[in-house]
């Protein structure tokens, strides 16, 4: 359901892998698998697809998927249906490292949620997260996407930001404000301001109280109160062990 008020997700699927661990790899995967979901539509969305995944000595790292399906989406009160096509690749320093880097690429037939429009779309995702203090991370990260106009197959391009500060009182409770701002040929359509309270009660299992602030335009909230939307959420994320 994430952090808006959302439908929930029916979802359900398989996978088979080999793991291998020789020479210089940790770990090394390969894998296929396949699945089925249902968000807010009467239809099953269906797909498969194929994963690699290596780790190093040094805990440096690689991983791709690719998969193909047939898509049902509800968005914006429309319906969109169509085959989607994905590649991911993601590549990432040592994860216990003061800082980390986290680079992935990408392309995809897919939606476009700022155009509500199914077309191609490629994208870039540089990553950094600096453990400032030992309770205190910083995350922030950019999106440089591109994308096809499927009426005119003109490539536009967008940027999103976005900036994570958390703070840890505990192992098993946080509080972290999260920003991010999305630009459309250079022009800001979209800022979002989440504060959220984190606190895992049970293993794997976490209670979230969060305050969300959406605007549509470049003015932050106290400039411009008007054009922004605000609301609370309270959610519990619950794993049951059998």
């Amino acid at each position: 359901i994430g952090y808006v008020p959302y439908h929930g997700e029916i979802l359900g699927g398989g996978i088979g892998r080999m793991h291998f661990s020789i020479g210089p790899f940790r770990s090394l995967w390969y894998g296929v698998f396949g699945g089925i979901n249902r968000e807010n539509t009467p239809e099953f969305s269906k797909s498969i697809g194929i994963y690699h995944n290596f780790t190093l000595r040094n805990l440096w790292g690689f991983n791709m998927n690719a998969h193909v399906g047939e898509v049902y989406e509800n968005y914006m009160d429309s319906t969109y249906h169509f085959i989607t096509k994905n590649i991911h690749l993601s590549f990432w320093n040592n994860w216990a490292s003061r800082v980390h880097v986290r680079i992935s690429a990408g392309g995809a037939y897919s939606l476009n949620y700022h155009t509500s429009s199914v077309g191609y779309q490629t994208w870039v995702r540089p990553n950094v997260a600096w453990r400032i203090l030992p309770q205190l991370l910083l995350d922030t990260g950019l999106s440089l996407t591109s994308w096809e106009n499927p009426d005119t197959t003109e490539w536009s391009d967008y940027i999103s930001w976005s900036g994570n500060l958390c703070w840890y009182f505990s192992p098993t409770l946080s509080l972290a404000v999260r920003l991010s701002r999305t630009w459309l040929e250079g022009k800001c359509v979209e800022t979002r301001i989440n504060p959220v309270l984190s606190w895992m009660f049970s293993p794997k299992s976490w209670f979230y109280v969060v305050y969300s602030l959406y605007g549509s335009g470049d003015e932050l909230p106290w400039r411009d109160p008007e054009h922004w939307d605000s609301f609370g959420v309270l959610k519990v994320r619950y794993l049951v062990y059998f």
